[in-house]
């Protein structure tokens, strides 16, 4: 385990944490007591219930929040769009609305507005920066580059989303994070708003028109004071056998209090079924190949086995939270090609084989660390 205590604590006397940690616990008390009708909290404005809306009203020093919307179209073509907000514990001038894109896995552009044109809903995705629009349901975008921009490309159209398969949120499994979405002091949260969709409509960038007519999407965000130190982020939706297929994989290195330690998420969407080896299933993570050009992942539990090969691909720089600023501190490959196979140990037999297109590749930060990463959960 590795101390950084500063961090930790520093966030939590800026964001009023040491009052969460009493209130963590009292919701888990409260959830526990009324285990037999959850739907009295999960219908509550409680945002802890809510990962997919906006969490930054009433935040004091570093925060950000960004949802992660790509739409791939059946002919190949990616479209990445990061709708979100930023504010500086530091500088007030560093405190902005953004919108990333990344197109093609060729450029990245990173539009910014001033922070009260960001309107966010606080119960679900839908957010609104200027006359770009942002919801679970699609986007409806007209970006076009201010002067201080670092960006080049104008980008409008309307993409439309439907049949949604949504990560599942309950008293016990919060969403993605599941039962650590109760723990306070963590520095980022992850939610995944939607699995896999389908898309309808088209996008203009520069002049070139883009149809997303029957392509497939996906949506997930992040949120908190900074991005963890180290992770490896594996996604891919478009799977050459069954739909909807989707994988996602996150591996950070996750400050807790006075200490980090490593934590996962794994999902596999496959038939109708979200297998989630994580964690608080008891399942154990190990990288087992981390190279220049390659990671391979293997993620067991009780029942079944995961064995992950994601090329590297080709990466495209993107902005991020640095401590009191955005930096383009990211690498991310939206082309690459990642070959699953998910395994029953108990039926003896194959679950899954495919390999996934246009996947999602990021490999951050200390890369010692990261090749000997072998996580040994325990069962809740």
């Amino acid at each position: 385990w590795y101390q950084r205590p500063e961090d930790s604590l520093n966030y939590a006397e800026r964001m009023g944490l040491k009052n969460l940690a009493i209130s963590s616990v009292a919701v888990l008390i409260i959830a526990i007591g009324l285990s037999m009708n959850q739907h009295v909290l999960l219908d509550s404005e409680l945002s802890i219930f809510h990962p997919d809306g906006y969490h930054g009203d009433g935040v004091s020093g570093n925060f950000f929040e960004g949802w992660y919307v790509k739409m791939v179209s059946k002919t190949g073509r990616s479209l990445i769009l990061i709708p979100g907000i930023f504010f500086s514990d530091n500088d007030q001038d560093e405190d902005h609305a953004f919108i990333i894109s990344a197109i093609d896995s060729k450029v990245s552009h990173f539009y910014t507005r001033p922070v009260d044109t960001f309107k966010g809903d606080k119960l679900k995705f839908d957010l609104s920066i200027e006359d770009s629009f942002f919801s679970v349901n699609g986007v409806n975008t007209n970006l076009v580059p201010d002067e201080n921009d670092d960006a080049t490309s104008v980008i409008s159209g309307q993409v439309n989303f439907t049949q949604q398969i949504k990560w599942p949120v309950s008293l016990r499994t919060v969403g993605a994070m599941g039962i650590f979405s109760y723990f306070p002091f963590m520095e980022c949260r992850h939610g995944i708003v939607s699995m896999d969709h389908e898309l309808s409509g088209k996008m203009t960038v520069d002049g070139e028109e883009i149809d997303f007519t029957g392509g497939r999407g996906y949506i997930e965000k992040d949120w908190g004071y900074n991005f963890p130190s180290s992770w490896i982020w594996i996604q891919s939706n478009n799977f050459d056998t069954y739909h909807p297929t989707s994988l996602v994989i996150a591996l950070a290195y996750v400050p807790l209090g006075p200490f980090s330690i490593p934590g996962f998420i794994v999902g596999l969407l496959h038939q109708e079924k979200l297998y989630r080896i994580s964690q608080e299933y008891g399942a154990n993570f190990k990288t087992v190949l981390l190279n220049d050009t390659h990671v391979g992942i293997r993620v067991t539990n009780s029942q079944y086995e995961l064995k992950v090969l994601a090329e590297r691909g080709h990466g495209v720089p993107l902005y991020a939270p640095h401590k009191d600023r955005m930096r383009k501190t990211v690498s991310e490959a939206i082309d690459s090609s990642i070959v699953v196979t998910l395994f029953d140990k108990v039926a003896n037999r194959p679950i899954f084989k495919g390999i996934g297109g246009y996947g999602g590749v990021e490999v951050q930060g200390d890369m010692d660390y990261l090749k000997t990463v072998d996580v040994v959960a325990p069962i809740y």
